[in-house]
Formats: structure tokens, sequence, C-alpha cells
């Protein structure tokens, strides 16, 4: 038997003696007023163990649904996680083919990546697309990247 088991079984049996406790005394309502202060003594000391025998019951299957609900969270969070670092690696991949189009589209006799393509790129029409796609993307450039 575990102990798990052997105390639901120990609360279980301590609910059926207060009960059976509180059955007494209302059996003994009219004893003598010091016979009732006894009762009522020895009543809120059995009363604390049995109330701390029922929190725990109670007590321990609240927090097993708040476990299982943590755990379905975190899987969902796992979950978004990885969708949102797929969808990340998805839009770059965008992204690096935008800039790669507006650069070769903005210098079609260029080679991509060289000097000369920033240089040529600088003094068209399209300078502030080519700059923004370089600075965005400084691997096209063949210029070494600074975190």
């Amino acid at each position: 038997m575990s102990g798990s088991t052997l105390k639901g079984i120990v609360a279980v049996v301590l609910l059926v003696l207060f009960a059976a406790l509180m059955v007494f005394l209302l059996a003994n309502v009219g004893v003598s007023q010091a016979s009732w202060e006894r009762y009522v003594y020895l009543l809120s000391g059995v009363e604390a163990v049995v109330f701390a025998a029922v929190g725990w019951l109670f007590g321990k299957e609240v927090h097993r649904e708040q476990a299982q609900n943590a755990e379905a969270n975190a899987e969902r969070a796992g979950a978004g996680h990885l969708s949102a670092a797929g969808e990340a690696a998805a839009e770059r991949a965008n992204g690096l083919a935008l800039a790669r189009a507006v650069i070769a589209h903005t210098e079609p006799a260029a080679e991509a990546g060289s000097h000369a393509t920033v240089e040529r790129a600088s003094s068209s029409a399209a300078d502030p697309l080519v700059r923004m796609a370089y600075d965005a993307y400084p691997e096209l450039s063949g210029r070494a990247v600074t975190p």
C-alpha cells in the first residue's frame, strides 16, 4: 500500500470519527455545563486534526488539477515556440530573396556582394532600397557582420 493511499484512508477514518463525535455531542446536549465544556475542549483538538486531513484531501485534488493545467500550458507554449521559430526562418528567407531581387534589379550587370556593387548602388535612384537591403543582410555585401 502506497503512502498516499494510507494517508487517504487515515483522512477518511478521521472524518468518520469526527462525524461520530458530532453525533455523540448532539445526543448529550443536556449534560452539565462542566461536562459540556470538556466535550467542546476535546472537540476543538479533534476538529483541528480532521480539518487538516480534509484540507489535505481537497488540496491534493486542487494541486493536481493546477499541475495538469500548467503542463498543458507548457506544451502549448513549446509548440508555439517551434512554430514561431519556423515562421521566423521562413520570413528571413523571404527577406533575403527580396533583398537579392532589389539588388539584382538595381544592378543587373554587377556581381552581388562586391564592393563595386555597393558603390554603384549608392548612385542609383533605388539607393535607399539597396542600402536597406545591405543593412538588413550584411552577408550580401561581403562586409563583416558585427554583433
